[in-house]
């Protein structure tokens, strides 16, 4: 059987992505990183909910995060989660390592 050994983070990176009714990244494309793990927090100050999920995600089909709830998900590359907001200017912030 193989033997396979896990790369730990060389690096952490975060930040806050403002959304809007229309689905966006969560990181961006100009971050030119492969993940492990991100933490996606809605902020505290928010006035609805923000919802997580892949590029076609919807309020009626994302994660939902309702103001200071957070989530961590393992994924290969940030281009793959995307947020959108019931209410136009929430943020989430975010970490990856």
């Amino acid at each position: 059987m193989p033997s396979f050994e896990r790369i730990k983070p060389t690096a952490i990176y975060s930040g806050q992505t403002n959304l809007s009714s229309s689905s966006t990244t969560v990181i961006g494309d100009s971050q030119d990183l492969v993940m492990s793990e991100v933490t996606i927090k809605a902020m505290v100050a928010n006035a609805g909910s923000v919802y997580i999920g892949d590029s076609s995600v919807s309020t009626s089909t994302g994660f939902e995060l309702r103001a200071g709830q957070q989530i961590t998900i393992s994924a290969g590359s940030p281009s793959l989660i995307y947020a959108i907001a019931a209410q136009n200017n929430d943020d989430i912030s975010w970490v990856a390592t």
